[in-house]
């Protein structure tokens, strides 16, 4: 986001600036300064309406209408799923142009502007009008904010929705864990070496959960959970942990509450502190301040899986998109897994239950 809030800031800053040399310089002078004589030059001028200087709106509407505008475009901007920078970079000209002008409507009623292109002078729609119009830094800003917004908007969606080489997208990856303190880079050099173009990585408590959205932070192909996971009841039942968490879940980084969900498989969570954490999620999921009430990380072992679905149903929480973790039967006699993308399990622990994927998504 550095570079959104970072052109928006300049361009403020740029048109601030330059309208006020405009205003010492040409206004008060009453003076044209002619830059390439019969096309370019700068010269004041004061305008009430839209593009062309035109007067559809009565001032007060058109104020209004400006400010929902750019308020729209921060908005999306900020809460949107592309993080690259010519994107967020064009959106923050666009906003910064639109704040720009905004602030000359709010103060004096009317738009100061000085760069005029002297092409074409006539009537449009019954009115006189200058193409192209006199305008300012903030126009600019916005023109080329738009051209680089809709070309990095077609970009995203064509490498999105007609990718022709091989994808791969790791939907449920806890790099957030203290195991990958040591060598967290390297695995994600190795990731991305393999092909890994997307990687979703679920929080289990509040730490994690912070770490999670660092790295979604650092790799625009991370996106961040943030959740408590049914093991991290016990520890994180406190109310500090969910106002906490709350508040983790409002940064734009991240894309679903989760890891959430019951797991009665151990028995150093209690199933009452399970509930209740899970019931507390889905409260937050569904808060009107959070955007993501209907996207759900959730981790369940049978028998849980209608206890999960009864719960969410008499929370009131509509969950319409979910990802459901399924653990499945190990056979303890065959020792350590071997796959390289899981940690190998003792030995002497305690077979899981056989669990069909199915079994939840039936629950749903």
């Amino acid at each position: 986001m550095r570079w959104f809030f970072f052109l928006l800031l300049s361009v403020i800053g740029l048109d601030r600036f330059t309208k006020q040399l405009a205003i010492i310089f040409l206004r008060d002078t009453g003076e044209s300064i002619i830059i390439i004589p019969g096309l370019f030059s700068l010269t004041y001028a004061e305008n009430r309406g839209i593009a062309f200087g035109m007067e559809f709106l009565p001032p007060a509407v058109l104020l209004i209408l400006t400010t929902i505008i750019v308020s729209g475009v921060i908005i999306y901007a900020l809460y949107q799923g592309n993080r690259q920078p010519l994107f967020l970079g064009s959106f923050g000209l666009i906003a910064g142009g639109g704040i720009g002008n905004l602030i000359d409507r709010f103060t004096t009623g009317r738009v100061v502007d000085f760069l005029y292109f002297d092409l074409y002078r006539g009537e449009l729609f019954g009115q006189w009008i200058a193409l192209w119009p006199i305008f300012n830094i903030a126009d600019s800003a916005i023109t080329i904010g738009h051209a680089c917004s809709s070309s990095s908007t077609a970009e995203f969606f064509r490498t999105a929705l007609h990718r022709e080489e091989t994808m791969f997208a790791d939907a449920h990856c806890h790099l957030s864990f203290p195991a990958f303190d040591e060598d967290r880079p390297a695995v994600i050099e190795r990731m991305k070496e393999a092909g890994v173009t997307l990687l979703i990585d679920p929080g289990v408590n509040a730490e994690t959960s912070r770490t999670s959205i660092d790295l979604a932070r650092k790799h625009s192909f991370i996106h961040a959970n943030v959740g408590l996971h049914p093991h991290d009841a016990d520890s994180g039942i406190e109310a500090a942990t969910f106002d906490e968490l709350q508040q983790l879940a409002r940064y734009p980084e991240v894309v679903a509450i989760g890891e959430i969900g019951l797991d009665y498989h151990y028995p150093e969570t209690s199933p009452e502190n399970q509930q209740e954490a899970f019931r507390t999620m889905l409260r937050m999921a569904r808060s009107s301040i959070f955007r993501l009430s209907s996207t759900l990380a959730m981790h369940g072992r049978t028998p849980c899986g209608f206890l999960m679905k009864s719960t969410i149903r008499h929370s009131g929480a509509s969950c319409t998109a979910f990802l459901a973790t399924c653990i499945p039967h190990r056979n303890a006699s065959k020792g350590a897994s071997a796959s390289p993308y899981q940690a190998p399990l003792p030995t002497n622990a305690p077979p899981f239950p056989k669990w069909s994927g199915q079994s939840l998504l039936r629950a749903f």
